[in-house]
């Protein structure tokens, strides 16, 4: 799995928690 695919599982898991997270992923290519 990559870093991207752990991310999306994340948010699907807590959208609350990673909606920022999300925010941040699509400025941050890094994660």
């Amino acid at each position: 799995m990559s870093m991207f695919e752990i991310a999306m599982a994340q948010q699907d898991a807590s959208i609350s928690d990673f909606d920022e997270m999300r925010f941040v992923h699509h400025s941050i290519p890094k994660y």
